[in-house]
């Protein structure tokens, strides 16, 4: 079971079911921003957009870990 203080910050997000389902949606979209950032001259917005995303899907992936710890 995540902390109190972790549920607090994915208030909308309650099982690893939903949590899976937006990471798997978070990943798409990266897939889409990697390949608009291999031009030659990626606009500011989109790197910045593609490291929001990363860090979003590795926030998840750390509250996704937390919930399958065995309580105890």
């Amino acid at each position: 079971m995540a902390s109190p203080a972790r549920a607090r910050e994915f208030p909308y997000l309650r099982t690893t079911e939903e949590i899976g389902a937006h990471v798997d949606a978070l990943a798409e979209r990266e897939a889409l921003l990697v390949l608009a950032t291999t031009v030659a001259n990626p606009s500011r917005e989109e790197l910045a957009e593609l490291e929001r995303v990363r860090f979003e899907i590795t926030a998840y992936l750390e509250l996704l870990e937390e919930l399958e710890e065995p309580s105890g």
